[in-house]
């Protein structure tokens, strides 16, 4: 955006300038007009005392996935691919993270409409340990969303209605599992980053939900997709 205030020019010479004293940006990445000249912002959770908000801030462990333990630990005792290292905030701290992102899927079960799932280029199984070994334990899992975790990813809207009975789902993530189709953290440096940035992030989640589905649909230990 080019912003003259009280005005903004978008980007496409063929938009027009709109005008109005105030703007907001309901986007889903809340970037629009991040980084402009002249243009104040935020972006992440306020603390409770910046507005005196009792549920504002960080909110703590509210998601419990029913799996007693999962070693976070290689052999040579490092972090798991797709875990961080760092301090947990309390609860009502600010932070500087956005929600994470994800595609929402459109997938079936009908044959005549099916495209295969692809292995992208940089695919790795090492990267998935987390989430094999998650399944692993899932057995015993004491979740009372047990029966919602094995949904992967879960049909959150369910059947798209359709009148040639395509059988077509649109799929959201499955928050009840530690991994799904959500890259969590890949988001935070969005509202900052620069164009070429923002691209090499959306590159990394394309591949980062072709590499999940691939490791769903090929790996011969997972009880919900078979080869």
């Amino acid at each position: 955006l080019n912003c003259v205030a009280p005005s903004i020019q978008m980007l496409s010479s063929r938009s027009p300038r709109i005008g109005n004293q105030v703007f907001v940006d309901a986007s889903y990445e809340g970037d629009l007009m991040a980084r402009t000249e002249g243009v104040s912002y935020t972006y992440g959770r306020e603390s409770r005392e910046t507005y005196n908000e009792t549920n504002a801030g960080k909110q703590g462990t509210t998601v419990k996935y029913g799996i007693e333990y999962m070693d976070p630990f290689t052999a040579d005792g490092q972090l798991l691919p797709l875990l961080k290292n760092g301090s947990v905030l309390p609860v009502g701290a600010a932070d500087r993270e956005v929600q994470a992102y994800n595609f929402r899927l459109c997938v079936t079960d009908n044959a005549s409409l099916k495209i295969p799932f692809t292995k992208p280029a940089d695919y790795d199984p090492k990267e998935w340990e987390l989430l094999r070994r998650f399944w692993t334990g899932w057995p015993n899992s004491t979740n009372p969303h047990k029966e919602s975790q094995a949904k992967v990813p879960s049909a959150i809207l369910g059947e798209i209605p359709s009148t040639t009975g395509a059988h077509k789902y649109d799929a959201n993530n499955c928050g009840y599992n530690p991994v799904h189709t959500d890259m969590i953290g890949g988001s935070w440096e969005y509202p900052e980053a620069n164009y070429t940035h923002r691209e090499t992030m959306w590159q990394a989640h394309v591949s980062y939900t072709k590499g999940f589905l691939w490791f769903m649909y090929r790996h011969t230990t997972i009880r919900f997709c078979s080869p």
